[in-house]
């Protein structure tokens, strides 16, 4: 376990500081996917998200999230079996054992675990959780955010992180309705390229548009 305040440390990202963390740093260089999603979740969102997930879990990615709500556990639990980068936001102070199922990703170098709280901050509460899905909003280099329920902390979030600039999608359909009146893109059900294609290093150099592959 590390502690550091050298930001440039942790992939040159802006992150809150002084920051706990175990893991592979190298994986925020890779493109990044926040995710974002409230505790209730429609089972069409669900089934959605588990596609999305298997599509993008093979793919030269970071997704980066709390992991706690019972639908980012699920996505969590799909990315495990890949080989994507996996970045986990705590709302407290890291663990102090390492779950059995993080051995393996952290010793091939594609999982890291963060917490920006101090020693002894160890119960999830409603503030540090509002806090922590900032800084996986702030990390990403876009947000995705299958379900936000109406008024809730997850919809406030991602309101601010669209007004700020930072691309945001949901899936299309009558669930997204809301974040998309906000700012936030609609992608297809399914449709794993539309979302990678939002992150910035897709884009064509020069005109802003989404290209049609990697580079």
């Amino acid at each position: 376990m590390h502690r550091d305040c050298e930001r440039d440390r942790i992939g040159k990202i802006q992150i809150p500081c002084p920051i706990s963390y175990q893991g592979n740093p190298d994986v925020l260089s890779r493109r990044k996917i926040s995710l974002i999603c409230s505790v209730k979740c429609p089972g069409s969102v669900i089934l959605q998200t588990y596609d999305l997930m298997k599509t993008i879990r093979d793919e030269e990615i970071t997704v980066i999230s709390g992991f706690h709500s019972p639908m980012e556990r699920e996505c969590l639990n799909l990315l495990l079996r890949g080989t994507c980068g996996i970045a986990i936001c705590y709302a407290r102070t890291l663990p102090k054992r390492l779950p059995p199922e993080f051995r393996k990703p952290i010793n091939e170098g594609r999982l890291l675990l963060l917490s920006a709280f101090e020693e002894g901050e160890d119960r999830v509460t409603r503030a540090s959780s509002a806090a922590r899905n900032e800084q996986v909003a702030e990390l990403g280099d876009l947000l995705f955010v299958p379900y936000a329920s109406p008024g809730g902390m997850v919809e406030v979030i991602c309101g601010d992180v669209a007004r700020s600039g930072k691309p945001v999608f949901t899936f299309d359909g009558e669930y997204g309705v809301s974040l998309q009146a906000m700012g936030a893109s609609a992608t297809p059900p399914t449709d794993a390229a539309v979302l990678l294609m939002g992150l910035p290093s897709l884009r064509r150099e020069g005109d802003g548009n989404t290209g049609n592959g990697r580079r």
